[in-house]
């Protein structure tokens, strides 16, 4: 009763055009209509039916991980990032290599070689992963410890620890982040051995004050995203030839970094020039 006066009024205020549309739009909701005066119903039969396309098909990736199972890493991203074939970036949990600048105009030293070091060592291979107690981090990223496992990865397979192999080179620095106190007193003692024989990061020359530039006002780490007043605590350790330096302090912030805090507190300590 209710479709027959809706019909009706439809009749009455668009004529017999919309009507007809109705009646499609009922047939096409397997319902049927009324004919209006002096139209004729089409039948079921003579109204031609259209194959409907299959709907797509949401993409689905695996991205469950286990410890059992080997993945193949596509490309790296970084001295300590790779990604899966799956999609997933894994960051290795228990080294911090230089940044290579993504954000910034210049990367640190030695950034570039850590990340071709790391391509070599996991590139196109198979690895395996042990996950921590903080799976991901803050940038939707896998934390795991990597091993680079030969031929597929069976049992009785070489496996290389791609943090201590970095670590070993000087090109990372041991990190607890998510790593047990065995685990990381045995990757600090890889360190000290690369630490005692000047490897990648501990080979870096460190300026003595008064080194510097004397038209550097302001300097920073390559790479980092902060600066500094030159006679910062933090320039003291950092090598000599990773440091930039800038005459001005729009010369400093224009290149997306920010002052150190302790720094900024020395500069609002001080008196206004006059």
């Amino acid at each position: 009763m209710t479709r027959s006066i809706f019909t009706h009024l439809l009749a009455a205020a668009a004529g017999a055009g919309l009507l007809l549309l109705a009646q499609f739009a009922l047939r096409a909701a397997g319902e049927s209509a009324p004919a209006a005066s002096g139209i004729p119903a089409a039948p079921a039969s003579a109204v031609p039916s259209r194959p409907s396309a299959p709907a797509a098909q949401p993409q689905k990736l695996a991205l469950s991980l286990s410890e059992q199972e080997t993945y193949t890493v596509t490309r790296v991203v970084d001295g300590d990032t790779l990604v899966l074939a799956n999609g997933l970036h894994v960051r290795y949990r228990g080294v911090d290599t230089p940044e290579v600048g993504r954000y910034l105009i210049d990367p640190a030293p030695l950034a570039v070689d850590a990340t071709e070091r790391n391509r070599a060592l996991v590139e196109g291979k198979r690895v395996r992963l042990a996950l921590g107690s903080t799976p991901v981090d803050a940038y939707g990223r896998v934390v795991a410890r990597v091993w680079v496992v030969e031929d597929g990865g069976g049992e009785g397979k070489k496996m290389t620890d791609v943090e201590e192999f970095l670590v070993r080179e000087g090109l990372g620095k041991a990190v607890k982040f998510d790593r047990d106190a065995a685990d990381y007193e045995a990757l600090k003692a890889v360190e000290s051995e690369a630490r005692e024989k000047k490897a990648g990061l501990w080979g870096l020359e460190r300026p003595a004050p008064g080194e510097l530039p004397q038209e550097w006002r302001y300097c920073a780490s390559a790479g980092g995203d902060v600066f500094h007043r030159p006679g910062c605590s933090h320039v003291t350790r950092t090598g000599a030839k990773s440091l930039v330096g800038y005459a001005s302090l729009e010369e400093a912030v224009a290149t997306g970094r920010r002052m150190c805090t302790l720094c900024a507190k020395h500069e609002a300590a001080k008196p206004p020039a006059q």
